[in-house]
């Protein structure tokens, strides 16, 4: 997983956009997550993919996540809010299916410090700045 930019300091009310990446997946499709962990709290998942431009849910207040192809996943907010600064993460898990309609199984690589994903943390400035003639 390669998810960037690895921090990212915005202003409130501004617009943001996070990437996410699996860059070993072979041929298969994999099923892609957006996390956020608020300071002091438990993981909440935000978003999941399991197939190219199959996001859900569609938004979530103003996040909203897009997936178009079967590599990359992306995390949006167009009105950035001061409770919105956390940890964000985003994760994948490959799997096969042999026949769709009937069976998934979900099979997992051997645990390497790769294989962790990347925190985002979200800095939000809300000092307001005047100049005086």
């Amino acid at each position: 997983i390669q998810q960037s930019p690895a921090f990212l300091s915005v202003k409130y009310g501004a617009s943001m956009k996070l990437s996410c990446e699996v860059t070993d997946a072979g041929s298969t499709t994999p099923y892609m997550y957006w996390y956020r962990q608020d300071l002091h709290k438990e993981l909440q998942l935000l978003f999941y993919s399991m197939t190219t431009a199959s996001v859900d849910p569609s938004n979530l207040g103003q996040f909203t996540a897009s997936r178009p192809d079967s590599s990359h996943f992306f995390l949006d907010s167009t009105d950035v809010a001061v409770n919105d600064s956390a940890v964000y993460y985003c994760a994948g898990s490959p799997h096969s299916d042999s026949n769709t309609d009937i069976l998934c199984t979900k099979t997992t690589p051997a645990l390497s410090p790769s294989h962790f994903p990347v925190s985002v943390f979200l800095y939000l400035n809300t000092q307001h700045h005047t100049s005086s003639d």
